[in-house]
This record gives C-alpha cells, structure tokens and sequence, in this order.
C-alpha cells in the first residue's frame, strides 16, 4: 500500500494532481489549509481514497480537526497542526488515540522524525516547498519534492 500526504496547498492545485498521478497511490492525506482545493483533485483522480481534516485558514470547511485511521500496517492520527503546541503535544495526542504515527501540516517546513515511538511527519507545503510524505507498507516514510 502506498499513502501519500499534502498539505497546506493554498490554491496550488495541479502539483497535487499531477504526483498522485506520477505515484499511483492507494490514499491520499491532505492536512488542510485549503480543504476546497482537495475537491478538484478528487475530480481529477480516481481508485484513490482521500482522507482530510481542516486547516487553520478552512474556517468554513466541515472536515473535521482531527481524525485516526489505519491503514497499511499503521494507525495515523491526522491533524493540521495549528490546535498543538509542539512536537511532545502532537506524540501525546497521538498516543492517547493509539496511532503510531502522526502526520500534520501548518508550518509549512517539511519534518520527518520520531518522538518516543511515534513517527512525526509533517509533509510540508505544496505551495511554498513543493513537498509531500510517501508512506510504503513495510519501508520508512519520506519527504519528496514535486
């Protein structure tokens, strides 16, 4: 299984397009800051499951904050980033909902890590960094470039 992981893309909608296309991936996590630019990916890609949760600028958006799910042989906790303080914060969260990785946007830096046991990614920005987390079942998550 092969997940990938957006964030923060503030209108930049073809890059997503394009690298889901590019890697052919079983899911997609976008962790918002522009929840309304995920709907024309959808259009444009199919036999791809999207999971989003909202971002600081999604005032309006009804995905909600935070959301876990397993796929692939892990348990994600998924959050913008915005509602934690730091790193410790994120870990914490995340093990009180039993996920063993935590994927979060809002800075805009790409981060890949680990916080006592639990994987911390933090895909970037597609706008501004150009970046995304690929997730391979059975290998250690990475950071590309578009």
């Amino acid at each position: 299984m092969k997940i990938l992981v957006f964030s923060d893309s503030h209108g930049c909608v073809e890059p997503m397009i394009e690298t889901i296309r590019y890697e052919r991936p079983d899911a997609v996590f976008f962790l918002g800051d522009m929840v309304a630019d995920i709907d024309s990916v959808i259009r444009e890609t199919k036999n791809v499951a999207f999971y989003v949760v909202r971002g600081n600028n999604d005032v309006f958006g009804r995905e909600p904050d935070r959301i876990c799910v397993s796929l692939g042989g892990r348990t994600f906790f998924a959050t913008h980033g915005h509602l934690y303080r730091d790193i410790l914060s994120l870990s914490l969260a995340a093990k009180e909902r039993s996920a063993d990785t935590v994927l979060f946007g809002h800075t805009h830096r790409p981060f890949n890590d680990t916080e006592d046991g639990v994987s911390i990614i933090n895909p970037g920005s597609v706008r501004d960094t150009k970046t995304y987390g690929v997730f391979v079942e059975g290998k250690e998550p990475e950071i590309k470039r578009m």
